[in-house]
């Protein structure tokens, strides 16, 4: 039997009209359409000129006619189910591209020597996965003290409005023991200044850095040269670095749920 992906159809209709749009090979001359059960929809039997069948492809919709040349078959996209499958893809990609051999060291340094307090910083969406990974690291793992710079409110309408507003995560740095406590900061870019100027807040207060950031953009300063650990997810599609990151996320905390 041939892999599936070769011929599956992820949605839409088959119709009688023009030209197959998938692939096959060449000597298939016909398709047995047959209907399905409520949850697989209607599967799709191709046959070659030998008689072989082929089955396992399945569309949501289609008309029951047997023996259709492969001629006949054409593929009308769903545009909004066509839209997902790509996204979920784009998903599955950008998890596939962490590295767990990183990922694994940053386990290891936690079970090695927690820190005491773990700093967490990001902008946008990704500041939402900060905020998610300080109730998984306080309260679920019950890993010790997380915090997450972008939930101070006040603090951070302060900093922008008193000084510059990329020292806006960088005043909000303090440690009275500085070997113990680690700061996460998380970009797609890798080249936000609020972020590379906490980078550099705490090397100089000698707190252990991490970033998690994407594959470089552009020339200049990067996050992963101004830390002591860098997981650098090698793609540049920030919804796919944000899947990434709150799968990362996930992954560390769960260590210790699982």
């Amino acid at each position: 039997m041939l892999p599936e992906e070769e011929f599956r159809l992820v949605s839409g209709e088959i119709c009688v009209g023009s030209h197959v749009q998938f692939h096959l090979p060449a000597d298939f001359e016909y398709a047995d359409i047959r209907p399905g059960s409520l949850e697989t929809g209607v599967v799709l039997r191709l046959h070659s000129n030998e008689g072989v069948e082929f089955a396992n492809v399945q569309m949501d919709r289609c008309p029951w006619r047997l023996n259709t040349p492969v001629s006949e078959l054409t593929f009308i996209p769903n545009p909004v189910r066509a839209h997902l499958e790509n996204h979920m893809a784009a998903g599955l990609s950008a998890i596939r591209a962490c590295r767990l051999d990183v990922l694994e060291q940053v386990i290891g340094d936690i079970i090695e020597k927690p820190p005491r307090i773990l700093w967490l910083a990001a902008n946008g969406g990704s500041a939402t996965i900060c905020e998610h990974l300080e109730t998984e690291w306080n309260l679920v793992a019950r890993l010790g003290l997380a915090v997450a710079l972008t939930r101070a409110g006040s603090s951070l309408t302060c900093a922008v409005n008193d000084w510059p507003a990329e020292e806006v995560f960088a005043r909000g740095l303090v440690s009275d023991e500085p070997a113990r406590d680690w700061l996460w900061l998380f970009s797609g870019s890798g080249t936000s200044p609020n972020l590379l100027a906490a980078a550099k807040k705490a090397k100089s207060l000698g707190l252990r850095t991490y970033a998690f950031t994407g594959k470089p953009r552009a020339e200049g300063e990067h996050l992963a040269d101004l830390v002591d650990n860098k997981i650098v997810v090698p793609l540049t599609a920030q919804d796919q670095l944000e899947t990434a990151f709150a799968w990362i996320a996930h992954a560390i905390c769960y260590y210790w749920i699982d």
